[in-house]
């Protein structure tokens, strides 16, 4: 509960238009802070930056104020200086409070400085549900009740940390606001989606196994099957290039590789010679644009662990990837007519422009859809079934990937009873959330 809460506080902070006022308002709660939770976040940072230009240098002050406790103190600030800005913490907070966003009309067009309020608005629901009873009556109860705020914020807990649903006085809290909203409420689709709310809010209190497919696992599920795209593909870097040279992308590459050293994993290096070869030369691209110091010590250790693992055949990774998308009776007929390897080559181009289409909103997604091929976009959903059903426990993919079957299934007749079957399961799949 504690770092969970000083997280947000973090978040709070960095968000602020003030942070000399803010530092000091809080500077009790900051010196309370476990240095490992501040150094982790600017480590995640080094690694995969998701914060703004003035998000850093709040930090930095943050940071710097704190600088007589902190042992990594010179570390974090000269990671913080090289660390380059970006807005990807106003998308991740979209798709964490997807479901609420939309229910309220801002899915389209929503302010930035709404959701700035609504990121600092997270750390004072959270303070409110942990405080003490007299505290959380008097300082707190009324400003939660008939907050769209309040309801983003629970979404986001949602899709982010469920397991602080399991604290039975934090659950009593949430679901006592959510109910006292609804007897208090005069439209009725504002009714209807808080006992949506309120239903999974308790739906996932009992259930601990159900998780939401988050932002991060999304990047990284997109990221891998982008690479196996490059590797499995005559492709000129250079279409991609921006990506390919970028810290987030090589940060990828370094935890896609270290995932095979784990020995329970290494069984799942299934690569041929041609995939880690093509590996090798995006690596020697990254080097051929980025020549300094570090980043050559970075790709030799990340091409010796690559070359560490053994070879697979030439067939046996489009094998495992025709078990799971298509039946027995489709990979017989593809190895009689020895077209196995091309349509599984095929199928994974289309893995990648499928879950770019995903990253779309609005006009941008409903344009992309009728370029989407029904029969690949059904093996591509019945993959993501076999490696992490909870891919579409997550509202927004949920949302696009019914408009996508309900699209195209109009359009490609010969796959419209697949699509309806695939369409059946996610409805199945999420009973308990509707």
């Amino acid at each position: 509960m504690k770092k969970y809460k000083d997280i947000l506080l973090l978040e709070f902070l960095m968000f602020s238009k003030d942070i000399d006022k803010d530092i000091l308002d809080f500077k009790i709660s900051l010196q309370e802070f476990d240095e490992e939770t501040i150094y982790e976040l600017v480590e995640q940072m080094r690694k995969e930056n998701i914060y703004t230009k003035q998000n850093i240098e709040n930090l930095k002050k943050i940071i710097k104020f704190l600088k007589n406790k902190l042992n990594k103190y010179d570390e974090m600030i000269a990671t913080l200086n090289f660390t380059k800005p970006s807005y990807d913490i106003y998308y991740y907070n979209y798709i964490e409070k997807y479901d609420v966003l939309r229910n309220y009309n801002y899915d389209t067009i929503i302010p930035v400085n709404f959701l700035e309020d609504s990121i600092r608005f997270d750390f004072y629901a959270f303070s409110a549900l942990i405080s003490e009873p007299k505290e959380y009556i008097e300082n707190y109860f009324s400003a939660l009740v008939n907050n769209p705020l309040f309801l983003l914020f629970v979404n986001k807990v949602l899709n982010e940390n469920p397991d602080i649903l399991l604290d039975k006085n934090v659950l009593k809290r949430i679901c006592s606001i959510l109910e006292l909203n609804i007897t208090s409420l005069e439209n009725e689709e504002i009714i209807e989606y808080h006992q949506k709310l309120l239903k999974k809010v308790k739906y996932y209190a009992k259930n601990k196994k159900a998780e939401v497919y988050d932002y991060e696992l999304f990047i990284y599920t997109k990221d891998k099957t982008f690479l196996e795209y490059l590797i499995t593909s005559n492709i000129d870097f250079k279409n991609f290039h921006d990506y390919i040279i970028s810290e987030h992308f090589l940060y990828f590459l370094e935890e896609f590789v270290e995932f095979f050293d784990n020995p329970e994993n290494e069984r799942l290096f299934l690569y041929n010679s041609d995939m880690v070869g093509k590996f090798k030369n995006i690596v020697f691209y990254i080097l051929e644009y980025k020549s300094d110091n570090k980043t050559k010590i970075r790709c030799n250790i990340l091409l010796q662990k690559w070359f560490s693992h053994k070879v697979e055949d030439e067939e046996i990774f489009y094998e495992v990837e025709s078990l799971k998308k298509c039946s027995l009776n489709e990979i017989s007929f593809l190895k009689q007519k020895n077209i196995l390897i091309n349509e599984m080559k095929l199928s994974i181009r289309y893995d990648y422009y499928i879950l770019e289409a995903y990253t779309l909103d609005g006009d941008d997604f409903d344009e992309i859809i009728e370029k989407i091929n029904l029969e690949y976009f059904i093996k591509w959903m019945k993959k993501m079934m076999k490696i992490n059903v909870n891919f579409f426990r997550n509202e927004m993919i949920r949302e696009k990937t019914i408009k996508i079957l309900e699209k195209l299934s109009s359009l490609e007749e010969p796959f419209d009873k697949e699509a309806f079957k695939m369409k059946r399961k996610i409805i199945k799949l999420n009973k308990g959330l509707e």
